[in-house]
């Protein structure tokens, strides 16, 4: 009983923990995080949605073509990773986009390149 308790204040309590820790970056760390998002972080994540995407393309054209039994095994298995490719991609662009906005960016700082 006493473990039920506890963990039913744990969950009571932490959101408020949470809550309590709204103050932004401090001016130089601010402008560092959104250089490094700007510079670096932006490009590689653009880089990497048109990867996935040229990937599934090609995957889509070689599976249109057709062939035998065994290939086309082959090439719905890379449509499903060009799938897992895109969404991957997208799901780092929204954990970049939380972040940002978390630390006290605009939401705009991820969307620069994008």
């Amino acid at each position: 009983m006493k473990r039920v308790v506890t963990r039913l204040l744990t969950l009571l309590v932490i959101p408020q923990h949470s809550l309590a820790a709204t103050a932004a970056l401090p001016g130089q760390v601010s402008s560092f995080f959104a250089r490094v998002l700007n510079e670096i972080v932006n490009p590689l994540i653009t880089l990497g949605f048109a990867l996935a995407v040229v990937y599934l393309a090609w995957s889509v054209y070689q599976y249109a073509l057709g062939g035998d039994k065994l290939d086309q095994t082959k090439l719905k298995s890379s449509l499903i990773y060009g799938v897992v490719g895109v969404a991957i991609m997208a799901t780092v662009f929204g954990i970049m986009k939380f972040i940002a906005v978390s630390v006290g960016q605009p939401e705009s700082i991820v969307t620069n390149n994008v």
